[in-house]
C-alpha cells in the first residue's frame, strides 16, 4: 500500500506545481490504482483529485467481494484511519494561511452550540 500512496502523493505535489494534462493523471492514478489492486485482499477502490476547480475521479474492482458492481461517484466508502492524516493536513494548511488560530475555541468553526466541547471548564482548542 506504501507504494500507491507515495504515487499518489507524488501526483499531487507535481500538480501543485506544474499543469498537468488530464491524460497524465488519467496515466499516473491508473498506474497506481493498478499496482494497489494486485494484492488480491484489496476488492476496490476509488480515487478522488480536485485541482484548480476540477475533479478527477477513477474507480477500480468491485464494491462488493465476488460482485461485478464497479464503483462509481455515488459510493459510499467508510472512513478509515486515514482520515486523520487529511484532516490534520487541512488544519496545519488553514493555520499556515491564517484561516483558523490554533487557539480557537473549536465550536467556533461548529454549526451547534456543543456546550460538552470543555474540559475543566476550558474549551477544547483547534490545537488539541
Amino acid at each position: 500500500m506504501k507504494r500507491p500512496f507515495t504515487l499518489l502523493l507524488a501526483l499531487y505535489f507535481s500538480l501543485a506545481a506544474t499543469a498537468q494534462t488530464t491524460a497524465l493523471i488519467d496515466s499516473i492514478v491508473q498506474h497506481a490504482v493498478l499496482d494497489f489492486m494486485k494484492d488480491t485482499a484489496r476488492v476496490g477502490l476509488s480515487v478522488g483529485i480536485y485541482k484548480d476547480g476540477r475533479t478527477y475521479t477513477f474507480h477500480q474492482g468491485s464494491t462488493q467481494r465476488g460482485k461485478a458492481l464497479r464503483p462509481d461517484n455515488n459510493t459510499i466508502y467508510e472512513i478509515g484511519s486515514i482520515s486523520k492524516t487529511f484532516t490534520g493536513f487541512l488544519l496545519a494548511r488553514a493555520i499556515a494561511d491564517k484561516k483558523i488560530n490554533p487557539d480557537d475555541d473549536i465550536r467556533k468553526y461548529l454549526h451547534d452550540p456543543y456546550p460538552n466541547l470543555a474540559y475543566n471548564g476550558k474549551p477544547v482548542k483547534i490545537m488539541h
